[in-house]
């Protein structure tokens, strides 16, 4: 037979394996601030306040982006809120309404306040270009994605936007440097040029000049 104390340290064993067991998920639960773990898998809860100088912006929107490099687009309500759940930990928010903007690093669920600020409306027009024999070309048409195509004639020298895209936080924030926005060549120049812009770029633009961002580009060639 066994005997009351070989059973008695057989559960004493059983109940510290227990509870080590147990320590070790409730420290697994706050390790690695933001990340969903295996043994968790509730739902990353994320508050998102856009206020500017101190007042709630009813008509904000933002935009999250996720550590993976994907991104989503909210529109806040009435009090300038907006709740994300999501599976996948964010990097970073940015705000934005008509006129204002702002970004905010975001590195765990919670409560989070994004400030806003101003930003000083550009016109769109042909400026800062006055050297000699370059000619100005606006946007021909736009496509279903939002993509922009130019038809021009003599050489192609570079575009530029009239409008900047102030407080962008993903990467570099001058869109001048067109190298990232995959041009596209077409045989002959009249036949056109596309330019494929990305939809952050034409959220964000339309966001905070009111109008789209096809409206402010360029394309500058030279006899």
């Amino acid at each position: 037979m066994i005997s009351k104390k070989l059973v008695g340290m057989a559960i004493s064993s059983v109940l510290k394996s227990f509870i080590l067991l147990a320590v070790g998920l409730v420290m697994a639960s706050f390790v690695g601030c933001g990340q969903n773990k295996a043994l968790n898998q509730d739902p990353l809860v994320y508050r998102l306040h856009v206020v500017h100088r101190g007042t709630s912006v009813s008509d904000a929107s933002v935009i999250g982006l996720f550590t993976d490099g994907t991104d989503t687009i909210m529109v806040c309500d009435a009090n300038g809120s907006v709740n994300l759940e999501t599976d996948k930990p964010l990097v970073a928010v940015g705000g934005v309404a008509k006129g204002l903007s702002g970004v905010k690093s975001v590195d765990c669920p919670g409560n989070w306040e994004v400030e806003v600020q101003s930003v000083l409306l550009a016109k769109t027009s042909a400026q800062g270009v006055t050297s000699a024999g370059a000619y100005v070309f606006g946007v021909y048409d736009t496509d279903g994605h939002g993509d922009v195509r130019f038809r021009y004639q003599f050489n192609f020298a570079y575009f530029y936007c009239s409008s900047g895209l102030p407080g962008w936080p993903y990467g570099d924030p001058n869109p001048n440097h067109w190298t990232s926005w995959n041009l596209t060549d077409f045989p002959y120049p009249w036949k056109g040029k596309k330019l494929l812009v990305p939809t952050r770029y034409q959220w964000w633009h339309q966001a905070v000049y009111g109008y789209s961002i096809s409206r402010a580009l360029f394309l500058v060639s030279t006899s």
